[in-house]
């Protein structure tokens, strides 16, 4: 759903009482992660657990990587309105892989949002994701994914179920 800025209410007690996709993340979800190359073969899979919760004019989406060998890796991210159907991405904690880029995120229609991983310095995307909500329980998340050059890299393509 394409927002007017003048629904964006930002006088409201809360601020993301103002979106309709981004609440439809709220919960936990696991899924498959596939990673492609340019020529679509795999080159990796893996599962994640995210978890997407709401707090005070916020969510927190938290990421964790559950990897073959049985090693894991987590990544949180603080999500803060910032105009009608739009949000900032804001890394929780130190992390260099996401120093150097501006991550923003877009409600489309009533089931799609997009992300952006865009380098602040040169403007180029690195990567940009869909997620398409199939229902309440599923959805599935696509990327593709650029080189710091701006050439394609690749491919990701997560399926996911809700189970909380």
């Amino acid at each position: 759903m394409i927002f007017s800025m003048s629904t964006f209410d930002s006088s409201s007690d809360n601020l993301l009482n103002n979106y309709t996709v981004f609440p439809q993340n709220v919960g936990k979800w696991e899924g498959t992660v596939r990673f492609l190359d340019g020529d679509l073969q795999e080159l990796k899979r893996y599962q994640i657990a995210q978890t997407f919760a709401e707090v005070v004019d916020k969510w927190v989406l938290t990421n964790t990587y559950i990897y073959p060998d049985g090693a894991t890796a987590s990544q949180s991210f603080d999500i803060i309105p910032t105009s009608p159907g739009k949000v900032k991405l804001e890394v929780v904690g130190e992390n260099p892989r996401f120093k150097d880029y501006q991550l923003t995120a877009l409600e489309q229609e009533d089931n799609i949002i997009t992300f952006k991983v865009i380098n602040r310095a040169t403007g180029m995307p690195r990567e940009i994701e869909t997620i398409t909500f199939m229902g309440e329980n599923k959805r599935i998340r696509t990327a593709t994914i650029f080189t710091e050059t701006g050439t394609l890299q690749g491919f990701l393509v997560i399926k996911e179920e809700r189970v909380k």
